[in-house]
């Protein structure tokens, strides 16, 4: 695999951002502006030592599912893991994809276990992830400014999935990539697995409810 080298910023006359990265804070740029300097100072996906797709599915607090699809880049192998809730709200169930996601990584690579994670320690390596999803919200409350050290949005909802996403924002270096819905073969079979498991637990639970278990 190829060192990961940030790629520097490319100046365009049409560019709505003609900055480099060190003179450049997100406080004053729109969000399509932030996904152009992420995009921009990143190095390419194929770079990464992983790639994540992930996507949820809810529907006014009621049942919900997640879906990730993650992609080791030097094997090509690939990890599906699929959630589904009686009880959340469609952000919560894009945040559960992205952990999830994120624990296929350990789980892969076998960093649950003492010595490897120790070996990691040891070299200081902080493997790196290319993010893809379509929860703008999410992707740019997960990106940190490096002049403020704080995040493009605020992290206050759900602070116990931000307690759980710290963990990794330690150990990886996350690019988050925001995409439109099903603009990527991976990213639609996440958003298809999402809403089946999602209508799947809420066809059980209606059948419960039916006959009266529940």
């Amino acid at each position: 695999m190829p060192p990961l080298v940030a790629r520097p910023w490319l100046h365009s006359e049409n560019s709505s951002l003609n900055l480099s990265k060190k003179t450049v804070t997100t406080q004053n740029l729109s969000p399509s502006q932030v996904h152009q300097l992420i995009q921009g100072t990143s190095p390419t996906p194929e770079e990464h030592d992983f790639i994540l797709w992930t996507d949820g599915s809810g529907y006014d607090l009621g049942c919900g599912g997640s879906a990730s699809i993650l992609m080791e880049v030097e094997t090509g192998k690939k990890e599906f893991r699929i959630s589904a809730f009686s009880h959340t709200s469609t952000h919560r169930a894009e945040f559960e994809a992205f952990l999830n996601g994120m624990q296929s990584i350990m789980d892969l690579k076998n960093w649950l276990t003492p010595h490897e994670k120790l070996k990691l320690d040891k070299a200081r390596i902080k493997p790196t992830v290319c993010w893809y999803g379509d929860c703008e919200s999410l992707m740019l409350s997960s990106y940190v400014d490096d002049t403020t050290k704080q995040p493009y949005f605020s992290r206050r909802m759900n602070g116990d999935l931000w307690y759980r996403y710290s963990y990794y924002e330690t150990a990886f270096n996350i690019t988050p990539i925001h995409i439109e819905r099903n603009s990527m073969p991976e990213h639609a079979l996440t958003d298809r697995l999402a809403g089946e498991g999602r209508m799947l637990l809420k066809e059980y639970l209606e059948t419960l409810h039916k006959d009266h278990v529940l």
